[in-house]
């Protein structure tokens, strides 16, 4: 299901932005011209990651330094049970749109 989460305005370069999408926590980064959404948590020990420093493509959980590539939710060095969920994104006009199961 496609869920309107925000604006392009309202998600910056460099930060995190939370967002709620069907009861459902996530957090928006903009790399670039692409949008990407992944779940606002942390695998480690369930810190946001929306508060976490974006560099490139790879955000730092502000906690304890976990880092997860932001394209693919693979956890760095990649280790499977520690990947974060993805969602697809779509952007028509300025809206983001983020692909979310309604039983989420």
């Amino acid at each position: 299901m496609w869920v309107h989460v925000a604006t392009l305005q309202e998600v910056p370069e460099g930060r995190g932005r939370a967002v709620t999408a069907n009861q459902q926590r996530l957090v928006l980064f903009r790399v670039g011209s692409q949008i990407y959404a992944l779940r606002d948590r942390c695998s480690h020990a369930g810190a946001p990651l929306s508060i976490g420093r974006l560099r490139g493509t790879e955000v730092t959980c502000a906690w304890h330094g976990w880092v997860y590539d932001v394209t693919t939710g693979e956890s760095l060095p990649h280790n499977p049970p520690f990947d974060i969920q993805t969602h697809a994104v779509k952007i028509e006009g300025e809206m983001i749109y983020v692909d979310v199961p309604s039983d989420a």
